[in-house]
């Protein structure tokens, strides 16, 4: 029930009739050369739980059939040239236990969609250095459980929404190097989960052994993490246009770990 062959120097196209495999539960084609379409087939695969192709040099759509999909708990897309962001995510919402999704460096130059319905389940969502336009979209507030979101290296503008700090389970945000203005909303000091000592965070991939990659810099390939309990608390902000002053509530996030206001427009 389980495909693993990440790490190697496969190359081609993924031409498998995925039909035959009714029972796959984990597929990991990671970090490798693959190249081509993702392969419609797959969305036979009823079973299918953990899926990473992440590394690759895919291209194309986000076939409609994934949204069959519905036992998908991990899917990871990172490093690969997919287009048709708001398809993607349409397609990918109806997948409805989806609690990890990993969209890093894709959907170059796109514009971030503003309309969707969200994600019941999500705990992850990573779509950095994507290049991507528009505001900070309102649907995330409909990720009830979002723990983990990173939305880094883009080219979002607008301020900071107040209702951030109504996603009661979210301790790491990643907004840096955007275009983002105004100020620091105080709603922002007050996400329970970095507040309350009584906080729990869940061990969501600790199962998968599949590594989940946070990009820090343009540099580097990124910080890797195989649990969401692994991420250290932390807001991001830097490398924005933001101005105003620091509020003093900030010292009541007594699990943060890290906070970087660096390279911003802050006075005071």
């Amino acid at each position: 029930r389980v495909l693993d062959l990440r790490n190697n120097s496969l190359s081609g196209l993924i031409d498998v009739n995925f039909t035959g495999l009714p029972h796959l539960s984990t597929l990991d084609l990671a970090s490798n050369n693959f190249s081509g379409a993702l392969p419609d087939s797959l969305s036979s695969c009823q079973e299918l739980k953990i899926l990473s192709l992440a590394k690759n040099e895919l291209t194309g759509k986000i076939p409609e059939s994934y949204a069959n999909l519905t036992s998908l708990l991990f899917l990871s897309l990172s490093n690969n040239s997919f287009v048709d962001l708001a398809g993607a995510l349409s397609v990918l919402q109806q997948c409805r236990n989806l609690t990890t999704l990993i969209l890093t460096e894709n959907f170059h130059g796109e514009e971030i969609p503003n309309d969707m319905s969200g994600f019941k389940s999500l705990m992850i969502f990573a779509l950095g250095n994507c290049a991507l336009n528009g505001q900070i979209p309102i649907w995330l507030l409909n990720c009830r459980k979002l723990q983990v979101l990173d939305l880094s290296w883009n080219q979002l503008y607008g301020s900071i929404p107040s209702w951030i700090g109504q996603m009661e389970s979210l301790f790491y945000l990643d907004f840096s190097n955007n275009s983002l203005t105004g100020q620091i909303p105080k709603s922002l000091t007050q996400l329970r989960s970095l507040v309350s000592t009584n906080s729990t965070l869940s061990n969501l991939n600790s199962s998968t052994g599949i590594p989940l990659y946070v990009k820090r810099n343009q540099s580097a390939s990124g910080l890797q993490y195989n649990q969401a309990s692994s991420f250290p608390p932390s807001i991001y902000l830097s490398n924005n246009r933001i101005n105003g002053t620091i509020w003093p509530e900030i010292g009541q996030l007594k699990q943060l770990h890290v906070l970087d206001l660096s390279r911003n427009k802050i006075t005071g």
